[in-house]
């Protein structure tokens, strides 16, 4: 989360799209955020998390 949101979002395409297809996913982190990450990159993350799984959602809804 502390690099481009570029980044951010590559990754996040890497890895959400499978968890969709296999079932789910449940968005969090695994330890903390990061020390020394912008609160706008931790801003974006969420937001892009929540527009990747909206898109493969197989009914469209996530939520």
């Amino acid at each position: 989360m502390s690099q481009s949101r570029e980044a951010i979002t590559a990754e996040l395409e890497y890895k959400i799209p499978p968890l969709v297809a296999s079932g789910g996913c449940v968005l969090a982190l695994d330890h903390r955020i990061p020390n020394g990450t912008p609160l706008e990159n931790y801003r974006f993350y969420i937001e892009k998390a929540w527009e990747i799984m909206d898109r493969h959602a197989p009914d469209g809804s996530t939520q």
